[in-house]
């Protein structure tokens, strides 16, 4: 999906600048991957520093693995799955997220399109220094597994966010498959709720945030 990644400009030994904002882009998961992706604006640049992309891990074990690191202490906030504010058979992980952790996220609906789209321009290079807008640190490798820069940490293997395809190797459909994406979707919540769609054309817009009770 993303062949606009390129690891020689979009890797970067890129480090937390401490007292800077820290966001948080949560896709929540269980079986697939529940994927934190840790970001910072420096400089005009959004830099993703650090990720938590776990399996088999609820929302109370992520948000006590984060409280546990460095940059903890400048986290400003950030945006979740807008099925993250859902309540299920417990509490919804946007409202998990508050409570333990005192972190407000918002969500939005964002269409598969409008979110790949958004993520796309930022990759692009500046047409007059060749840079980017957004670069990973290659620690990140739950994300650029799913770019394609890296093999999965799970087993190793290559599994990459791509387009549906038949049997004769052409894209079938309009959406890519739903899997292999969870770093990718985090950004992206983040990326639409910091800097809105790519283009103008955008849906009605929903916010929802959770405040201290």
């Amino acid at each position: 999906v993303f062949s606009e990644f390129r690891p020689d400009i979009h890797i970067r030994e890129v480090e937390w600048s401490i007292g800077s904002p820290v966001y948080l882009c949560v896709d929540p998961g269980y079986a697939g991957a529940y994927a934190v992706e840790l970001v910072q604006e420096i400089n005009g640049q959004v830099i993703v520093f650090d990720e938590i992309y776990e399996q088999g891990l609820i929302t109370e074990q992520i948000v006590d693995i984060c409280m546990t690191r460095p940059w903890w202490k400048d986290v400003a906030g950030g945006a979740i799955d807008i099925a993250g504010t859902q309540h299920q058979a417990m509490a919804a992980p946007a409202e998990v997220w508050q409570k333990r952790g005192s972190v407000n996220l918002h969500s939005q609906k964002v269409r598969i399109n409008e979110g790949i789209e958004r993520l796309k321009s930022f990759l692009k290079p500046n047409p007059l220094n060749g840079v980017p807008s957004l670069v990973v640190s290659p620690r990140c490798r739950g994300l650029l597994s799913e770019v394609g820069a890296a093999p999965n940490p799970f087993d190793g293997q290559t599994r990459v966010y791509r387009w549906k395809m038949d049997n004769n190797g052409q894209v079938v459909g309009e959406t890519p498959e739903d899997k292999n994406n969870h770093g990718v979707k985090a950004l992206t919540y983040w990326l639409v709720d910091r800097f809105g769609f790519a283009r103008d054309s955008r849906k009605q817009v929903v916010k929802v945030l959770y405040h201290s009770r």
